[in-house]
């Protein structure tokens, strides 16, 4: 696979308080110990903790569909800041067609070599934007019971209208 995103099984605890942000709500709705999320990149597949990668990355995913999104912008440089997914992308959009030129730097597993090897990925659009809709999918279902103030709610609501306008499903939801 190119470019796929497959979700794992995962538990969550119940939530038991207010939060500062979407990221520590997923954090501390997650159990350490479970299925990760896996991402395919050039045919290497990448582990993805909901704990401690997704509750670090996503105000950056949210970011980058925000880009992929805007109909005006060209070019952005992505900065992964997770300690076991931290990666720096610079994606450049044409049309309908996306590359991404990526610096692979911490990931878990140590196989930063052999996704330095395979940096560049080019895909439509439309399909890398679709793969990241499960994503979205499972940071929601993580936090849409939590509480928390203005910031916290307008970013919950940021996600759901994400799922709500992404067209289409990534390739193994379909």
């Amino acid at each position: 696979m190119k470019f796929a995103i497959q979700i794992g099984n995962i538990s969550s605890k119940i939530p038991t308080a207010d939060y500062f942000s979407v990221g520590d709500a997923i954090e501390l709705s997650t159990e350490l110990h479970q299925e990760h999320l896996i991402i395919y990149w050039n045919h290497v597949a990448i582990p993805v903790s909901y704990k401690y990668d997704l509750s670090v990355i996503v105000d950056d995913i949210l970011e980058l569909i925000e880009f992929l999104l805007d109909e005006n912008a060209t070019e952005k440089t992505l900065q992964w800041a997770s300690n076991t997914f931290r990666a720096s992308w610079v994606l450049r959009k044409d049309k309908d067609q996306l590359t991404i030129d990526s610096n692979w730097e911490s990931i878990s597993g140590n196989i930063e070599p052999l996704l330095n090897e395979r940096s560049t990925l080019e895909i439509s659009l439309a399909d890398f934007l679709a793969e990241w809709k499960e994503v979205l999918k499972v940071s929601y279902s993580l936090v849409e019971d939590c509480s928390g103030d203005a910031e916290f709610e307008a970013t919950k609501s940021q996600i759901l209208n994400y799922i709500n306008n992404i067209p289409g499903e990534g390739l193994l939801y379909r």
